[in-house]
């Protein structure tokens, strides 16, 4: 992954409404990884974070594992994941790089060594038994 791929993963991140939360942002110090969570994906989990059964994913069960254990770390406020802060649009590209190094540098981040957590999954992974099922039976 290229410095430049993050960095604009960053500026998104970055400028991000300050008063929507239907997708947060942070960074796994553990794994030395960036990655979002948007608010549906807490559905896919009960209280104690295991996977609701019958449930259509578009997420491989290595990713579903991923999601459990940072929304968890999440939730515990463990010191290994951080908040991206969310700034709204900045009008001055330097402004924007300004505040994404003194992120980088405060928590001795270097995004060379970094990589972002994506899903390529592009279908839902569907149980045979679900497609069965009227829809009023899943609430």
């Amino acid at each position: 992954m290229t410095e430049n791929t993050v960095t604009n993963w960053l500026k998104i991140a970055f400028q991000q409404p300050l008063d929507c939360e239907s997708e947060m942002f942070y960074f796994d110090k553990s794994d030395k990884q960036f990655f979002s969570i948007l608010s549906i994906e807490y559905l896919l989990f009960d209280k104690k974070h295991n996977l609701i059964n019958d449930i259509s994913l578009y997420y491989t069960s290595e990713e579903i594992q991923q999601l459990a254990k940072r929304l968890k770390a999440i939730q515990k406020k463990k010191n290994s994941i951080l908040l991206i802060p969310r700034y709204g649009i900045i009008q001055e590209p330097s402004n924007l790089l300004k505040y994404i190094a003194e992120f980088l540098i405060q928590n001795r981040i270097d995004i060379k060594s970094c990589s972002i957590f994506e899903i390529y999954q592009k279908e839902p992974i569907v149980k045979k038994e679900i497609v069965k099922k009227p829809w009023w039976k899943f609430f």
